[in-house]
């Protein structure tokens, strides 16, 4: 595949895999947290629940808007803040791993395996990758950074430029489709289940 996303795709393979890496090992942590801490799972749980207040007794479309507008947000701040070594795209995507294992078991002792898939799938896929693609930009901001504080010949800026253009040509029409998804596809499919 050619294109100057696929190219700029490229110069994040190895942040990419770094994040699938940490983003599966978040989810481990979350499983393990969920069975075997009540109070920590609880703290998650009320961080989510904190996180998505706005998102209640919305109508399907608000609800879209809504979580359209805080995933961009949101993974756009943890692009932005990378500038400080990368920190927080590693942060953003520890935490989004540990929610999702959290979850993950309690839907399962809720209701099933089955019920989970079913509500995280269909917008899980563009979600996911969005928040890894945003991830890994935001690490390759931060090690940009870090080569320019030991004196390399790297420019943040330019770097920057194409973390954020990237970001509103690829990360943003997925977190649309995923809200989207989640707003309007997901529920139906969850009340058939």
């Amino acid at each position: 595949m050619n294109g100057p996303i696929f190219d700029y795709l490229r110069t994040l393979k190895g942040y990419i895999r770094f994040s699938v890496r940490l983003l599966i090992l978040s989810v481990v942590v979350g499983v393990y947290v969920a069975a075997y801490h009540e109070k920590e799972t609880q703290a998650v749980i009320d961080w989510a629940a904190d996180a998505l207040s706005g998102g209640m007794d919305l109508s399907r479309f608000e609800l879209f808007s809504f979580l359209f507008k805080n995933n961009v947000t949101a993974l756009f701040y943890a692009l932005i803040e990378s500038l400080v070594f990368g920190i927080s795209a590693v942060t953003m995507i520890i935490a989004n791993g540990v929610i999702i294992g959290v979850f993950m078991v309690l839907v399962v002792k809720k209701a099933s395996f089955l019920y989970f898939i079913l509500g995280i799938v269909p917008h899980g896929i563009f979600e996911i990758p969005a928040a890894i693609i945003a991830s890994s930009m935001g690490m390759k901001i931060g090690s940009t950074v870090m080569a320019k504080v030991r004196r390399k010949n790297v420019s943040i800026i330019d770097e920057l430029y194409d973390a954020v253009k990237y970001f509103i040509l690829l990360v943003v029409p997925l977190l649309f489709v995923a809200a989207f998804v989640e707003s309007f596809i997901t529920p139906v499919i969850l009340s058939l289940a």
